[in-house]
């Protein structure tokens, strides 16, 4: 049995690429979108950093599932995130998942900018309703290809490979870290 009380907080939004090197420049594109510059470093020591101000993603090739995994620096704010990444690309099936430390897996599966059901319970702060338990039934699903249908088969393809962003912007080996500032920030 887990003990979820020992587990780190973690989370992930994967897409169905399996090109490393293409998934980076896609969500360079995605976040140019959102005013965000490449950085590439950290934040200077001591600067109080606004929320969404500096972003980091550690990204890891899933050959599993022939996809890649988005590793955002702050766990806690996966599904905003995932919105805007499923805004840029709206033809795609993507997987936000999230499990915080002792708490369960959620997962929620988002298409064309919004979730459109997940596994797991939250309070759904990224969009202005309640996101339901099942797809609608109206809704054309792009094709799901390997990516996990649940929370826990998202736990299952991430475990062993998923860890906190790392503070020293050192990814390990076949992965990367890309980390990005808002062009409005003070340090732009």
């Amino acid at each position: 049995m887990i003990d979820r009380d020992e587990l780190p907080s973690v989370s992930a939004v994967l897409l169905a690429e399996a090109d490393l090197s293409e998934a980076v420049r896609r969500l360079d594109g995605a976040l140019q979108d959102k005013r965000y510059g490449r950085w590439d470093r950290g934040l200077p020591p001591g600067y109080p950093a606004a929320p969404f101000e500096w972003l980091g993603f550690l990204v890891l090739p899933l050959p599993a599932a022939q996809a890649v995994a988005f590793v955002p620096h702050d766990p806690g704010h996966v599904f905003q995130l995932a919105t805007w990444l499923s805004a840029a690309w709206p033809d795609e099936l993507l997987v936000a998942w999230r499990r915080f430390r002792g708490g369960e897996p959620v997962a929620k599966f988002l298409v064309g900018g919004a979730p459109r059901w997940k596994d797991g319970d939250d309070a759904d702060h990224e969009v202005g309703w309640r996101v339901p338990k099942l797809p609608p039934a109206d809704l054309r699903v792009p094709a799901k290809k390997h990516l996990p249908v649940s929370a826990r088969a998202a736990e299952v393809l991430l475990e062993g490979l998923i860890a906190p962003f790392p503070k020293d912007l050192a990814a390990p080996v076949g992965a990367r870290v890309v980390t990005y500032l808002e062009r409005r920030s003070p340090l732009a």
